[in-house]
């Protein structure tokens, strides 16, 4: 979201400051903020030289800030939290539906409905996921 920000921060001001289209705009904004460093497209007027100097160091510090939080995320261990998570959405809908009464038959039980069910509890903190596993026998 921040990057697109910066992205029309970038074709507005060289459309308004040096009057380019919206295509050499865009392209210039890119290899701008991406840092590639290839030649202008067309010669820039003082002002068009001072709005880059700022468009260079926005757009450097919103990718520098983006990678940070990407690198943030991922010593964070927050996407494998995020994954148990899930999972544990997913088992815990599972076995509501096959607990519910219209899925209940009316024979003698089997015997993988005899056995204690395990659940799992991600448990999430700042410093990581502990999970721990619960045993409760099933109730006739």
């Amino acid at each position: 979201m921040l990057l697109l920000v910066v992205i029309l921060y970038g074709i507005t001001g060289y459309t308004v400051i040096e009057r380019w289209n919206l295509l050499d705009a865009f392209y210039m904004t890119i290899i701008t903020i991406s840092t590639v460093g290839y030649m202008e497209i067309h010669p820039l007027s003082n002002a068009g030289e001072i709005f880059t100097s700022t468009l260079i160091v926005v757009g450097v510090g919103t990718m520098l800030y983006g990678f940070g939080v990407f690198a943030e995320t991922l010593t964070d261990n927050s996407f494998v939290i995020y994954r148990r998570e899930r999972q544990l959405e997913r088992s815990l809908a599972g076995s509501a539906l096959r607990s519910s009464p219209s899925s209940r038959s009316t024979t003698s039980p089997t015997p993988s409905s005899t056995r204690p069910r395990r659940r799992w509890f991600a448990c999430a903190t700042r410093t990581g996921c502990t999970l721990k596993a619960t045993h409760r026998a099933k109730r006739s």
